[in-house]
């Protein structure tokens, strides 16, 4: 996966101006997860089962609110 910022783009118009600031981006995206991809890895299943138990306890919160018995 080999993406290169190029930089000789025409800006003459709003429509060469967006598509230039989408590929600037994406570039820069593509970079970021290059750079961080170990770090994504070791953490995202811990990063996972803290957010399904979180919702799970707001999910059991909410129920017991509106019970009216």
């Amino acid at each position: 996966m080999s993406s290169f910022l190029n930089i000789k783009l025409s800006l003459k118009t709003n429509n060469d101006i967006i598509e230039a600031v989408e590929h600037f981006n994406s570039c820069v995206q593509q970079s970021a997860w290059i750079s961080t991809n170990d770090i994504i890895t070791v953490y995202s299943q811990t990063i996972r089962e803290i957010i399904a138990k979180k919702r799970k306890t707001k999910k059991t919160k909410t129920g017991l609110r509106y019970i009216t018995n």
